[in-house]
């Protein structure tokens, strides 16, 4: 199960690779935040804009990762959607919320960033809960 797990942790990080390029991108196309003050304050990351997006596509790997592990972990055992959408909200709730709270208030960084980071970063554990869910009921179901 721990290799399902990881495979299906790999492809949840796919998952919020695309939610995030989903969210940035309409970010980029209507508020145009996050180009304008990267342009404008570029002194205040400590550093260069691209290794920050790498840095931001690796957290979101590690984050599927790390989601489907403890999914396995607490659901060894077949589950429903419903279940896996509300232990998704409740891991988003513990991890993403406090995150995004303390870089909302406590950073120059732009509002409409974050609030982008933070949505895809929900959207992948929603679909990544919804497909371990059925990775993991495929590994249980017995064969014919």
């Amino acid at each position: 199960m721990t290799l399902r797990a990881l495979t299906g942790g790999l492809l949840v990080g796919l998952l919020g690779l695309a939610a995030l390029a989903i969210t940035l991108g309409i970010e980029h196309h209507t508020l145009k935040q996050v180009h304008l003050f990267l342009d404008a304050h570029g002194e205040l990351l400590p550093v260069s804009p691209h290794q920050a997006i790498y840095t931001l596509l690796v957290a979101t790997v590690w984050l599927g990762v790390f989601f489907a592990l403890l999914f396995a972990e607490v659901y060894p055992a077949s589950t429903d959607a419903a279940t896996a959408v509300q232990f998704s909200s409740l891991v988003w709730l513990a991890a993403v919320v406090p995150v995004s709270s303390l870089l909302f208030f406590w950073t120059a960084l732009p509002r409409a960033g974050i609030a982008a980071i933070a949505a895809a970063w929900l959207l992948e554990l929603f679909s990544g809960g919804l497909l371990l869910a059925w990775l993991l009921k495929q590994e249980t179901s017995p064969t014919a």
